[in-house]
């Protein structure tokens, strides 16, 4: 049986913990590995091969991260893509990313197959749809010995983004640039095998996959995953689960904040803020109703995405406490992280001072192959 957690994410000893938690369900690290195995030979099976270009249309649910560990370590590249894409998209990435393969559950099959199957025909890309009854048949497979390893520095993962143009491109991503971008996290931010997480963030983003997803793993934490974000039953969940780490956008944090009528007694520590700032008046009120330290940070899918976190110096890690004393300030992205170099130059590449505008550049093994 290959070993994906214990050989990737140091995960040897404490394979009888507690790893993901999905509503009435609860996976070990064993049974994350035990899963990932049996996905690997059926996908195997239904003739994905190493270098093909796999589309992973799915929320956020175990068998996203199963199908997602199963398929790199096949030698495959997995394409998450948005669940709300509209066939038109769907056919688009496919074309770019020349895919073979379309995984997705049945929920969003069902708004999908009447225009997707004639067009998946067309194209000669194969599809698996994830239910409930294939569920309980990869469950019965008894999977092979597998022996081959990972080539962690060729692309494993395209993520799709319009950050530097209108029309999205395929960010290739390695599975050294995203394990990379976690250890850099793990570098930075004081966290550790306690932390029980929760994310409003979907996971075919790279600032959900790496941060709310990879990152957890990394550090042996328990992930409670949820599908959908809706405020309440998050901050029920968050209570239930005594989660101590929730990563989101900022409005997550400003509708919680928002329903609360006095601050809330809970056991969050840090809350990690991406994909915007959050204003000051804002920014006080989400620290005060939910009883939390927030993170906020800069980021792009080029880069896996983190590059930059604004944090206390009480919740960094050894290396970067002096720095994020130095630098932290409500409103900023913050300094670079742990193993990221950053400047900000003019037009014509010189670095510019205080209070010159320039262009962000960044150099470190988190940036993308292309």
């Amino acid at each position: 049986m290959f070993k994906i957690l214990t050989t990737i994410l140091n995960c040897s000893n404490i394979l009888n913990r507690e790893a993901i938690v999905f509503n009435d369900k609860r996976y070990s690290y064993e049974d994350v590995e035990v899963w990932t195995n049996k996905y690997i030979q059926f996908y195997e099976e239904q003739g994905v091969k190493k270098g093909d270009k796999v589309i992973l249309d799915m929320t956020n649910t175990p068998e996203f991260l199963f199908t997602y560990f199963a398929i790199i370590y096949i030698g495959a590249v997995i394409v998450p893509i948005n669940p709300l894409s509209t066939p038109i998209e769907i056919s688009s990435y496919i074309q770019d990313s020349h895919a073979k393969f379309f995984i997705t559950n049945s929920l969003i099959w069902s708004k999908l197959s009447a225009y997707c199957e004639s067009v998946f025909l067309k194209l000669g890309v194969k599809y698996n749809v994830i239910s409930e009854e294939q569920i309980e048949k990869v469950g019965k497979i008894h999977p092979q010995k597998v022996t081959q390893g990972l080539e962690i520095e060729k692309a494993c993962t395209f993520i799709y983004t319009s950050g530097t143009t209108g029309k999205p491109k395929a960010a290739m991503l390695s599975l050294k640039n995203l394990l990379v971008n976690a250890e850099q996290l793990e570098n930075t931010v004081s966290v550790t095998t306690n932390e029980r997480w929760i994310s409003g963030l979907p996971m075919f983003h790279a600032y959900g996959f790496t941060v709310a997803t990879l990152l957890p793993f990394k550090t042996n934490a328990t992930l409670i995953l949820i599908e959908q974000f809706h405020p309440k039953r998050v901050i029920d969940l968050l209570l239930k689960e005594k989660a101590t780490v929730f990563s989101g956008v900022p409005m997550m944090f400003i509708m919680m904040a928002s329903i609360l009528k006095e601050p809330m007694k809970n056991d969050l520590k840090i809350g990690w803020v991406g994909g915007d700032s959050i204003e000051g008046k804002m920014f006080e009120m989400c620290t005060k109703m939910l009883d939390i330290d927030l993170c906020e940070g800069y980021g792009l899918s080029e880069a896996s995405p983190v590059c930059m976190l604004n944090i206390t110096a009480q919740k960094a890690s050894e290396p970067s406490k002096a720095r994020c004393l130095e630098y932290h300030k409500i409103g900023s992205i913050g300094p670079a992280i742990y193993g990221v170099e950053a400047k900000i130059v003019d037009d014509a590449g010189r670095e510019v001072t205080t209070n010159e505008v320039g262009e962000l550049i960044i150099k470190g093994d988190n940036v993308m192959l292309g």
